[in-house]
């Protein structure tokens, strides 16, 4: 048996806060590009779209 859960919203876990901060340690890390925690000053706000927005910007 498999399950799949996805958390819409924040309807079982609200993790909006931490989020950003930790998402944004590696690409600060690696790339040494600091990474705004407000998802919303990003166009897409999926991984592949933020990390495409943040090294269009370098």
């Amino acid at each position: 048996m498999h399950l799949v859960m996805f958390d819409i919203d924040g309807t079982l876990l609200d993790s909006n806060g931490f989020d950003g901060l930790h998402n944004g340690e590696p690409v600060r890390e690696i790339l040494g590009v600091d990474v705004s925690p407000a998802w919303s000053s990003y166009r897409n706000v999926t991984d592949s779209g933020l990390l495409a927005e943040i090294l269009s910007r370098c």
